[in-house]
């Protein structure tokens, strides 16, 4: 029979507490806990009013404030009640954040024009030191440097190969917490991911193949894992309504797979 470790997660229950990447790293699972998925998070406006909280995780029509702010009070108000929930179980003093879709961007990218023959390209001695990547295995004399005159694409069809744009946020507790709070990563998150939204939402362009129609109003979801998405708004709303969903893969993205199927049987041979 398979056993769960035990040693950090008995110390986890009790200040101070591990982060979520040291309880992961020790093969404790963590996870976002259930009142997080009645968060109605508009990837939009400033926070707080970005942020509302449904009665239960699928009556998004029934909303109440996630901060009420009191009128006779200047900038005082009540936080509502989910705020102080700790955001995981078990509780952890800090969370990284990061985005599905930038952390998918690249390689959806050179996915679509590692192909191409117009493609832009540069050779890595042309490159400073600070822009010039690694090689993608370590090489006979033990050093991660390519050839000077390897090419290194740059460009495609007017676009700048996406480099490091999957970057992290490291969310920690509010002073006289030793545990991040679901108000601690909403407060925290949100600017940051409106700091990203045109990355955000080119990568979400390249990962559905360019379609020629876009959504214009996104909702963030954040999975049990600590997953964010930025989703549709309407295709989010309905799936929290019952209503039936449209399970048909865009035209775009059903070429995109078969034509990274293509090179992966190609390279196969």
């Amino acid at each position: 029979m398979s056993t769960i470790p035990t040693s950090t997660s008995q110390s986890s229950q009790e200040p101070p507490y591990p982060s979520m990447r040291d309880l992961q790293g020790d093969g404790i699972p963590v996870r976002f806990v259930d009142a997080t998925r009645r968060i109605f998070w508009s990837f939009e406006g400033d926070f707080p009013s970005a942020v509302s909280v449904m009665k239960t995780a699928l009556t998004p029509e029934s909303l109440e404030p996630l901060f009420q702010p009191d009128p006779s009070e200047g900038s005082s108000g009540t936080w509502h009640e989910i705020c102080q929930h700790a955001l995981t179980e078990p509780k952890v003093s800090s969370v990284r954040a990061s985005v599905y879709h930038l952390e998918q961007y690249h390689e959806d990218w050179m996915g679509w024009h590692r192909e191409h023959p117009w493609a832009e390209y540069v050779t890595h001695g042309e490159m400073s030191d600070a822009d010039r990547p690694f090689a993608s295995a370590m090489r006979e004399d033990g050093s991660w440097e390519e050839d000077s005159d390897t090419e290194w694409m740059v460009a495609c069809c007017g676009e700048e190969r996406p480099l490091n744009k999957d970057v992290k946020l490291e969310i920690k507790p509010a002073e006289g917490c030793q545990y991040v709070t679901i108000r601690d990563y909403v407060s925290a998150v949100h600017p940051w991911l409106l700091s990203l939204r045109e990355d955000i939402m080119m990568a979400k362009r390249v990962t559905l193949g360019y379609p020629s129609e876009f959504a214009t109003e996104f909702m963030v979801e954040v999975n049990a894992g600590g997953t964010i998405r930025i989703m549709d708004r309407v295709k989010w709303i309905k799936a929290r309504s019952g209503a039936p969903q449209n399970k048909y893969l865009p035209a775009a993205m059903l070429e995109r797979i078969r034509k990274a199927r293509e090179l992966r049987e190609s390279a196969g041979k």
